[in-house]
């Protein structure tokens, strides 16, 4: 069997991991099965972690949306509990980047600080290897990634890259609509919440509001604190934020004002 024959089959083999990744994620209705799904899809394409999280917190935190990672525990205290997540040199590339990058190409796509340069060298320390990583964005939601690393002295499979940018790229939006399904079963806003949510997003006062819509100021403090409470926030920005994430409200409908 000739060598592009063998490199044929190898694509093959990845592209299958893709298709079956694609529809097996289709019914999958939690984040820990998600993982697993994830995870089982990684070690198929030559990987042995994998990280789907949202960027500038600690992926650990009591109200991360989206934190999907089997990373060796050791590191991961390390990076949640010394902040390591605010220097860290892959999520800073994820801010100029919009197709998968390897770690090894860190150094053409930022300008590596001494800090930075410390945070890869102790991963491979705490047994992490060469990575991949699968930038995110989307308009009003905060940036995230898809990262993919071998054990610490492997080689990245470096066929399999495409393959794992498009799993990448699946595991994110299957996570989404598993977020999206979690809001609704918590329930919409009633009419009048969004309403006031609306206009307090425009920058208007309870007593503004109040006014426009022809209620008291404490009528429209109770139907804001409502909405706060359906999103499990507490400051007006973050309510702003929340209904605009989930869809009670839209970007045009803000900036019309």
């Amino acid at each position: 069997m000739s060598l592009d024959c063998c490199a044929s089959l190898g694509d093959l083999r990845a592209m299958r991991v893709v298709a079956e990744f694609a529809a097996e994620s289709q019914a999958v209705e939690s984040i820990s099965d998600l993982d697993r799904l994830l995870g089982a899809a990684a070690a198929e394409l030559g990987f042995r972690y994998h990280a789907l999280v949202q960027h500038g917190r600690p992926a650990r935190a009591a109200d991360a949306r989206l934190a999907l990672l089997d990373y060796p525990g050791s590191w991961q205290e390390r990076f949640d509990t010394d902040g390591l997540y605010e220097i860290d040199p892959v999520q800073r590339a994820c801010r100029t980047q919009l197709v998968g990058f390897a770690w090894s190409e860190l150094g053409k796509l930022i300008r590596l600080t001494p800090k930075q340069r410390q945070v890869l060298e102790e991963s491979r320390r705490h047994g992490i290897g060469e990575g991949f990583t699968v930038p995110i964005h989307l308009p009003g939601e905060r940036a995230a990634s898809c990262s993919f690393a071998t054990r610490a002295g492997t080689a990245l499979p470096a066929r399999n890259l495409m393959a794992a940018q498009l799993v990448g790229q699946f595991g994110f939006e299957v996570s989404r609509r598993i977020t999206r399904a979690r809001a609704t079963a918590a329930g919409h806003l009633s009419p009048r919440q969004r309403e006031c949510v609306l206009l307090m997003a425009q920058g208007k006062s309870d007593w503004e509001i109040g006014r426009i819509l022809e209620l008291s100021e404490e009528t429209v403090t109770k139907y804001l604190n409502a909405a706060r409470s359906r999103f499990d926030v507490a400051r007006r920005t973050q309510l702003a934020i929340m209904a605009l994430h989930d869809g009670e409200i839209g970007f045009d409908e803000v900036l019309r004002h």
